[in-house]
């Protein structure tokens, strides 16, 4: 059985490849532009990740919180979900007309996915964090 964080953190580093690669379509490297050359490794990584980071995503909210708080926790996940995928494209749209390129806006996402790996490695069942906290309580009193 595999670990579901270690799985999480495979699948954004699987989707920084991609919105990495995304960043290098029309770019020139070393006096040659790449063109559309970056685009397949983008649908493939960026969907495989994005795909397996959703399953994951919600059995670690019922594995850390419990099936008593899963509807709550998924619909407050959900809303931010939403509201990054709003906000994002437009804010990337707006560095392309200041920039006159993509590769800005699609490297800082990329290098967003890229802070998310330590997070999601190091996530721990907050059940556990409580128990620590109260033993840290009871050794000090």
């Amino acid at each position: 059985r595999m670990d579901k964080r270690k799985l999480l953190t495979l699948s954004f580093f699987v989707q920084s490849i991609g919105v990495g690669a995304l960043a290098l379509v029309n770019w020139p490297i070393f006096g040659l532009n790449l063109g559309i050359i970056p685009l397949p490794v983008f649908v493939i990584c960026f969907g495989l990740g994005f795909g397996a980071s959703i399953p994951l995503r919600l059995s670690l909210l019922a594995d850390y919180f419990g099936r008593r708080s899963y509807g709550s926790l998924v619909g407050i996940t959900s809303s931010v979900n939403a509201i990054f995928g709003a906000i994002g494209p437009a804010l990337v749209g707006l560095i392309h007309d200041i920039s006159d390129s993509y590769h800005i806006g699609f490297s800082i996402l990329a290098i967003l996915l890229l802070f998310s790996i330590p997070l999601s490695i190091t996530l721990e069942n907050p059940n556990r964090v409580a128990a620590r906290l109260r033993t840290i309580r009871n050794e000090r009193d």
